[in-house]
């Protein structure tokens, strides 16, 4: 087990880290080799890789972590006003009309009603772990899109869990509104306390110690991520809480600088993993009804997103970024299929096309902003920002 282990990571970085090089020469988004690995490695290819899920579960490490460096970023107070700006545009105008509009897309092609409704629900989201990659450091610190950007990723994952936990079972809708959500504001009561009394102290009294600033920085997203699972949300919103509630103290913009390594390290496993799970059998015999889902995803999204954001006092140049920026599906679409794949609402060739559907979604999405707006992986060394 121990020496299977060190095999497969071996591998890994070794075959990431030529694709990855490789990408960069040829003016690519590095993180196209890291998804090409994991083709290549991948059962639909070598098939080197065994343990799937063990790879899926170690990357998940890397989203919480990125979860909680975009938390770091984020006031509340700031946080509270953007999410005021948003929430009416996405959960009203945006969410409704992409909806609709996928849902008469399933039924022209005589999908079954709920395969139709779980297609629709997916398009809704976009990729809160591809987005935030993306945006330079000074967008996160310093610049309202990035703020306006982690507000509306946030309200989007709130709804993911909500739609998850129906699908799962129709009895959990009440569990949520009426058991997970006041725990949550107790939780968060708590977390508050908890940093202005004691840990705002304990950061003064080891601020000479960075590797115990680190490591109390970790620990403090892995406890609220963990219980917020415990309590039917997920670990993201945990991990993004904990990073929300630490932005208030001088100590954030250090911890968020000092763990950029770490995210990094299980982003790549991110990434890899989705390769891993990308089908070219199917990518193959659906390649049609693939282009077209993406073509109207990537023109449709972008347009419906700029009209629903001109009733908001945001930035029109502002909406224009943000509609370009997250105009992809979401990992939480693959989330939602799952759920449904293990209801048999949808067979597990919807299922693998879901998925299919939205890493291609994120690969298209990463040329369109990497070739258009600033970005840390960007090719053309004018847009490369870190």
């Amino acid at each position: 087990m121990h020496f299977d282990f060190i095999n497969t990571i071996g591998i890994i970085f070794v075959l990431t880290t030529i694709f990855a090089t490789l990408s960069v020469f040829i003016k690519q988004p590095f993180f196209i080799g890291y998804i090409l690995s994991g083709i290549i490695l991948g059962p639909y290819f070598l098939n080197i890789i065994k343990n799937h899920t063990f790879i899926e579960e170690l990357s998940h490490i890397g989203i919480i972590l990125l979860l909680f460096l975009a938390g770091l970023t984020l006031h509340p107070q700031k946080l509270k006003e953007n999410v005021s700006k948003i929430i009416i545009p996405f959960l009203i105008y945006s969410s409704s009309l992409f909806f609709i509009s996928f849902l008469l897309f399933a039924f022209f092609f005589k999908y079954s009603y709920s395969i139709s409704l779980i297609l629709s629900s997916i398009t809704i989201f976009s990729s809160t772990i591809l987005v935030v990659k993306m945006l330079p450091t000074i967008e996160l610190h310093q610049k309202k899109l990035g703020s306006y950007i982690i507000s509306f990723l946030i309200l989007q994952d709130i709804v993911a869990i909500i739609i998850i936990s129906f699908i799962s079972s129709i009895s959990n809708i009440k569990t949520i509104f009426y058991k997970t959500f006041p725990l949550f504001i107790l939780l968060i009561t708590i977390a508050y306390l908890f940093e202005k009394f004691i840990l705002s102290k304990s950061f003064i009294k080891i601020e000479n110690y960075p590797e115990l600033l680190f490591n109390i920085g970790i620990g403090w997203s892995f406890i609220l991520a963990i219980i917020a699972k415990k309590i039917g949300l997920s670990y993201e919103i945990g991990a993004f809480t904990a990073g929300v509630i630490l932005a208030t103290n001088p100590i954030s913009f250090y911890i968020s600088e000092k763990l950029k390594p770490l995210r990094d390290f299980f982003l790549l496993l991110f990434f890899f993993a989705l390769g891993v799970q990308t089908n070219l059998i199917l990518l193959k015999e659906k390649f049609m009804y693939i282009c077209l889902f993406l073509l109207i995803i990537l023109i449709l999204k972008p347009i419906i997103f700029r009209l629903s954001f001109r009733i908001s006092n945001i930035n029109l140049d502002i909406i224009k970024e943000m509609s370009i920026r997250v105009d992809q599906m979401s990992e939480f679409g693959i989330l939602i299929a799952i759920t449904a794949y293990n209801k048999n609402l949808i067979n597990e060739e919807i299922y693998n096309l879901i998925s299919l559907t939205i890493i291609i979604s994120f690969i298209l999405s990463s040329y369109l902003t990497s070739f258009k707006y600033p970005s840390p992986i960007s090719p053309i060394e004018e847009l490369k920002m870190e």
